[in-house]
């Protein structure tokens, strides 16, 4: 009997025991949870900045597409058109000489999701939202900037027989283009024309992937202010 009781009592010292050190890992993991839930709120403040540089970035974007795509619909749209104001043909001209860059940097969104604390987000939305944004859109339109940039780069190459550029600003710091030979001789050339229309739909297009990005970063922005304030 005594042993009975002696046994009983053993093991209700190591069930204790085992409680407790259960709870104690328990609470530890908890604690662990809890920071790395803290350390992902942190991270998407870093986010946050990330996204406000990238909404300004592609503002200046835009613009430039769009007056690539305005600058190139001028010039041939005036292809058959004799000596049109040299003030005009020069700002068509420079109006081609600011390509819309795209230097994204991705460094907070690589920090969070290199340390698996993406998944530590509560909010599903925002965390698929980030993923197609980061992952998928900013590569496609990387991708397709890079085609337009060639096709611009052809567009010019073909060009330079007909247009000076200016290789260093003037005393007023700007860059000037000029015309090296008649306004006839470069639109009436079917290479440089067919560059010209192909570029001007490319960057018109890239104009639109721009925009239409523009708009998912405004939404994106809205859900991580949402989530910060929370």
């Amino acid at each position: 009997m005594k042993r009975r009781n002696a046994f009983v009592a053993t093991l209700k010292e190591g069930l204790v025991i085992f409680a407790g050190v259960l709870i104690a890992l328990l609470a530890d993991d908890w604690r662990t949870r809890r920071a790395d839930i803290h350390d992902a709120e942190n991270s998407l403040q870093v986010i946050a900045d990330e996204l406000l540089a990238h909404s300004a970035m592609l503002a200046s974007a835009v613009s430039a597409s769009r007056n690539h795509a305005v600058g190139t619909r001028w010039i041939f749209d005036r292809r058959s058109v004799r000596d049109p104001a040299q003030d005009s043909v020069v700002e068509a001209l420079m109006s081609l000489e600011s390509f819309p860059g795209l230097p994204f940097s991705d460094a907070g969104y690589s920090g969070i999701n290199a340390a698996n604390r993406l998944d530590l987000l509560s909010n599903d939305e925002l965390r698929r939202r980030l993923v197609s944004y980061y992952e998928l859109d900013q590569p496609d339109l990387r991708e397709y900037h890079g085609i337009v940039y060639d096709r611009r780069e052809a567009l010019f190459e073909s060009m330079y027989p007909y247009v000076e550029h200016t290789s260093f600003p003037d005393d007023q710091g700007v860059l000037r283009v000029t015309l090296r030979r008649p306004w006839e001789d470069l639109t009436s050339d079917p290479v440089v024309m067919g560059r010209l229309s192909r570029y001007g739909a490319s960057v018109g297009a890239l104009a639109h992937d721009l925009e239409s990005l523009q708009g998912q970063l405004a939404e994106i922005r809205t859900l991580v202010g949402e989530h910060l304030r929370n």
